[in-house]
């Protein structure tokens, strides 16, 4: 398999997305990048990761 290089990204947002996607999911950079790189063996021009994250905020009790 290939290993894909990540681009630049601000380390402030990189800090972000591994708190609120990757820690809660105990994913890794590495992970991401060995899954990509198993597409791009099969020579596939192009894919997507997708992420989901929600967030519920309660109301207090008065």
């Amino acid at each position: 398999m290939t290993r894909l290089a990540l681009p630049a990204v601000d380390s402030k947002l990189l800090a972000q997305a591994t708190e609120l996607l990757l820690a809660p999911a105990a994913l890794e950079f590495r992970q991401l990048s060995d899954v990509l790189a198993g597409i791009h063996v099969h020579h596939v021009d192009y894919a997507d990761l997708y992420f989901q994250y929600s967030r519920m905020e309660r109301k207090k009790a008065s």
